[in-house]
């Protein structure tokens, strides 16, 4: 599965020496545009150049490309042609597969990538597979960095024809973003061949220089194009029927309820675009995943609604990354979740919203012909209110959620081959409260033909608490690295301040830190004995406080490499010395948590089978003999060519592990018999994540889709202490009871249907159950089964339908 993504990234990323560096492909106007039928035998392409010679990547980097691919491309004042003839001498083996739109799958494939800005930075990708499944990726920050969610309506067709495959494509130019006038545009193509595992590009680039984009060919005659005014709109009607069971702290649900928006999206100019959307509604998309989060940070969720993720490159504010979201703009605070406290014991729920209601939202991007990105987005959401029923029968209505609105401005200035500064400014406020501000600069910075890079930011954090105090806070980072070669390594700091807030519109976990780190890697690309390629890192870490404790001083090491057979393995090993934890305690004091050490392994087979396992294990002890253990695997099985079907288990235990349980305050504690504080207990965990995902394809454009996930989580508490003031534990009676016992099942069936280009029906049908329990660390996973199905579920059920005007 993950080959299929990784393929069309690393596709174009390197070829090596048996062609010029950089190959030119000049592109004629048509009188009259092709019929997209496949076949490639219109008029239009008869006076349009051709393209060929490919040049491997893998396995045998540099070599002539096994089989014989050429293209084509024209254009017209509406929309960009190509096609495309992949020859094979045994068409018998190509691997062809039905997928979802942007769904990963084993399958040969064709790829044509534009940089129709040409800043060496953004490109516009559109996959074919045999098949006609279609992908489409908006590549940034040189290619090193995708969405995904992009969704442009645009056409193809395909034939497999006695001597290979071929494809036509219809790009629309109102779905890509061009500097009208520009001659030039930056353009590669791309061929996988699956039983062989074959990679193989039209230009020259070289897989050990960092960057895509940059090193894209160029393709010439593009300066006819004008610009495109289009405007397109996109209105949708739903119908939504809700039943939840009654609960304790809630009435029974049974409600149905019509609705309707509209999406628009205007082309300002060739390079800039406007789009809104007016009472969005997310039905369609994929539940989030259960998770046993028994930390005091916050669940990273990433985002799935379409508006918020399509075209944001420009507005992304990265900060520190990963895990721990996008940064400075963490969308999903838009139209969050809405989870109400009762104020009295006893009271029930009578009515209450899922999530704040978007009244509507906008955003504004592009660039200039000068290389100068804007960015811009508002959103709106509506005051949010719940209803209750108190113990003596009395309804009230409170505030679950003030009407806020979500601003955002940002700026990006490329200059060199592949650099950039930019800038960002926030402002989130709501009804009753003062704006919290972040701005914040950063900047990536490469040398020396893509070798070496300098990036890193600054941010600042302006925000006014309820209890009325004004708090202001920064954070930032610097990093310096050699990012091309066999040999590539970085070193960095980073800060963030004891004030520093960003979470009104962006994400962070936690303030007040200091650190340093660095990585070296050293990969190798070449096929050797046993290996296609392999990689070998170690990276050391230290962090503080602003309090002056050492947070934690750790060093991994780890290898990973792809096997001759295509099997793929990785392993790691860490050790963490035992410092200071603050954060657990809940406020209550420090923690000295001990040292351990932690190794990693997986292997995941061939991914061209039909049958494909992945098993991992993750193991940690800490020198006080506690334990932290997660193993976990998963079986994917494509019984056909159109249907796909992936089973993941883990299993991950807590033993013996010191964590915090409660804050008490008893005068027997003779350090603080008058204050809280923090009790600690042994605890031990068992967590059960069983999910199955399905994806059956009945053509290239109907598909449904089923998620579920069965989770299970028990804890237990014992031999009690106390945190004392220097951080140590001191044995302690505690007399209450934390422990837990939890199950769910959440589902998801999805039948999508995209009846016409840029239009959709969409069928959907939610389930969910949920047992919770205050102890019961005994009960079985059967006894905690059964007591799943014995509560009344919950369902929804939806019907969504848009249709795609283009005007």
């Amino acid at each position: 599965m993950k080959y299929f993504r990784f393929s069309v990234i690393a596709l174009f990323s390197g070829l090596l020496f048996s062609q010029p560096s950089q190959r030119v492909l000049h592109v004629t106007r048509t009188a009259a545009p092709p019929v997209i039928d496949g076949y490639g035998n219109d008029d239009a392409w008869r006076h349009a150049e051709i393209a060929s010679h490919f040049v491997q990547r893998s396995p045998f980097e540099g070599t002539d490309a096994s089989e014989r691919t050429e293209f084509q491309i024209t254009y017209d004042d509406k929309n960009i042609y190509v096609y495309a003839m992949m020859y094979d001498s045994h068409p018998d083996s190509i691997v062809s597969r039905l997928a979802r739109r942007d769904q990963d799958t084993e399958s040969d494939f064709f790829a044509i990538g534009f940089d129709s800005y040409h800043d060496k930075q953004t490109a516009f990708i559109f996959v074919v597979l045999p098949s006609n499944s279609k992908e489409d990726i908006l590549w940034y920050t040189d290619g090193t960095e995708e969405d995904a969610s992009w969704d442009p309506v645009w056409e193809s067709a395909t034939r497999m024809l006695p001597n290979g495959w071929s494809v036509e494509m219809k790009i629309p130019l109102s779905q890509i973003r061009y500097t009208e006038g520009n001659d030039i545009w930056g353009m590669d193509a791309a061929r996988w061949i699956s039983r062989r595992q074959e990679e193989s590009d039209w230009n020259l680039m070289k897989q050990r220089v960092s960057g895509h984009v940059s090193q894209f060919g160029l393709m010439t005659g593009m300066a006819q194009i004008k610009q495109s005014h289009e405007f397109e709109v996109l209105p949708y009607g739903v119908a939504t029927s809700k039943h939840l069971p009654q609960t304790d702290s809630r009435e029974k649900v049974e409600s149905f309820r019509p609705n309707g928006g509209i999406d628009l999206k205007y082309g300002v100019s060739s390079n800039f675009t406007l789009d809104a959307t007016f009472n969005p509604d997310f039905a369609q998309v994929e539940a989030d995943p259960e998770v046993l989060n028994l930390t005091t940070f916050e669940t990273f969720y990433p985002e799935k609604r379409p508006f918020f993720i399509e075209g944001t490159q420009i507005l992304r504010f990265v900060t520190f990354g990963g895990d721990f979201g996008p940064g400075l703009f963490y969308s999903r605070r838009i139209g969050k979740a809405i989870d109400v406290t009762l104020p009295d014991d006893g009271a029930v729920i009578t009515k209450q919203p899922d999530n704040a209601t978007i009244l509507g939202a906008a955003k504004f991007s592009g660039k200039t012909e000068s290389g100068t990105s804007i960015g811009a987005l508002t959103a709106l959401t509506d005051e949010a209110d719940f209803t209750y029923r108190d113990t003596l029968g009395v309804l009230h209505t409170l505030q679950a959620e003030p009407r806020t609105s979500y601003n955002l401005f940002r700026v990006k200035q490329d200059f060199w081959s592949s650099s950039n500064v930019g800038g960002i400014v926030t402002a989130t406020a709501g009804n009753g409260r003062n704006p919290a501000y972040t701005s914040g600069a950063d900047w990536d910075i490469k040398l020396d033909s893509n070798t070496y890079r300098v990036n890193g930011f600054f941010a600042h954090s302006r925000i006014t608490t309820p209890s009325g105090e004004f708090q202001a806070g920064n954070a930032g980072k610097l990093n310096f690295g050699k990012i091309s070669g066999n040999w590539i390594y970085s070193v960095n700091s980073d800060f963030t301040s004891r004030r520093y807030y960003i979470n009104d519109i962006g994400f962070f976990r936690s303030p007040n830190d200091y650190g340093v780190s660095g990585d070296m890697t050293y990969r190798d690309f070449t096929p050797g004995e046993y290996f296609k390629s392999t990689n070998l890192f170690i990276n050391p870490h230290l962090r503080w406080n602003f309090d002056g404790l050492i947070l934690f001083r750790q060093v991994t090491l780890g290898a990973s490499g792809t096997f001759l057979n295509n099997w793929y393995a990785q392993a790691s090993a860490q050790y963490s010395h035992g410092e200071k934890d603050p954060y657990d305690p809940r406020g209550y004091g420090i923690y000295n948590y001990p040292s351990s050490i932690f190794a990693r392994a997986e292997i995941e087979s061939d991914g061209r089978e039909n049958v494909i396992v992945n098993v991992e294990e993750n193991y940690r002890r800490y020198t006080d003999n506690s334990t932290v253990n997660n193993v976990g695997g998963s079986l994917t099985v494509r019984p056909t060519s159109s249907m796909e079907y992936e089973a993941s288990i883990g299993y991950a235990t807590d033993r013996n592990f010191a964590r915090f349980a409660d804050a008490v305050t008893d005068n027997s504690i003779l350090f603080s018999p008058t204050d809280p504080v923090a009790v600690y207990g042994r605890r031990d965990v068992d967590n059960v994540d069983l999910t199955v995902r399905s994806s059956i394809l009945f053509t290239e454009n109907l598909s449904l889709q089923w998620y579920s996930q069965f989770f299970w989580a028990k804890g237990q508490y014992h031999d009690f202490s106390v945190v004392l003031p220097n951080g140590n534990l001191q044995s302690y009676a505690y007399a209450g009871n934390v422990d837990f016992n939890r199950t769910s099942l959440i589902s998801n069936v999805v039948l999508r249907w995209e009846y016409r280009p840029g239009s959709t029906i969409y069928v959907v049908w939610s389930h969910g159950r949920n047992f919770y329990q205050n102890g019961g660390y005994g009960t079985s996973l059967a006894a905690n089964i059964d007591n799943t199905f014995i509560t009344a579920p919950n369902n929804t059920y939806v019907a969504k339908i848009s249709y795609w005007v283009n005007m």
